[in-house]
């Protein structure tokens, strides 16, 4: 677990609200069919009503024809969410090879496999993607600020969660000098950022100011 990101059954990616466990095959949260995860029968998931994402997910934004990055995608509810409103391609990445595993197995019973592909770290190459979506914590989003700047296109959207609320001036400081717009948002002591990559700030940053 070289990186920290956080695999599909992970105490702390439950307590930051990425998953709402249900027994209710089929249901739905949000137009989104919900992923039975792994080898698990009978138990699926509902991105929750207070996941940090959800604004990404159901606040308007269009993902039609669209490349999206889901870093740390766990079971890869988001992923799927966003290839099932359009997406054209969903890039998924995790270090957990189990976690691979329920992301593929999910995007085959959401009938969205074409779109999705999921990948170790090592085989991550930048994508220029118009949307990167990452639920992961404070540290991974520190470490990784540099592959994830250089995974989006500019002018593409950012949304960041996974950060308690004392953490947040750190991970936003390592991410304003590439962004337009950044905005926090907090939840029961949790914190979403969301901007746009703005080159301006992107070439100011590497002037060393």
């Amino acid at each position: 677990m070289g990186t920290g990101l956080a695999g599909p059954f992970q105490t702390h990616a439950v307590r930051a609200g990425s998953l709402d466990c249900t027994r209710q095959p089929g249901c739905t949260a949000g137009g989104v069919l919900c992923p039975q995860v792994g080898s698990r029968p009978g138990v699926w998931y509902r991105i929750s009503p207070h996941h940090p994402l959800v604004p990404a997910m159901d606040g308007g934004h269009d993902f039609r024809r669209q490349t999206v990055v889901d870093f740390g995608c766990g079971s890869g509810v988001l992923g799927i969410a966003a290839a099932i409103k359009g997406a054209a391609k969903v890039i998924c990445v995790d270090n957990d090879p189990q976690a691979l595993i329920a992301t593929r197995d999910n995007a085959s019973r959401n009938n969205v496999a074409d779109k999705i592909h999921a990948l170790m770290p090592a085989q991550f190459k930048p994508a220029q993607a118009d949307v990167l979506l990452a639920n992961i914590l404070a540290g991974p989003l520190l470490d990784l600020a540099p592959v994830l700047l250089a995974s989006l296109r500019v002018g593409g959207s950012m949304v960041l969660s996974g950060i308690l609320e004392e953490q947040t001036e750190e991970v936003a400081e390592a991410y304003r000098l590439y962004m337009d717009h950044l905005t926090v948002t907090a939840d029961d002591g949790w914190v979403r950022l969301h901007g746009q990559k703005s080159e301006p700030c992107l070439s100011t940053h590497g002037s060393g100011q």
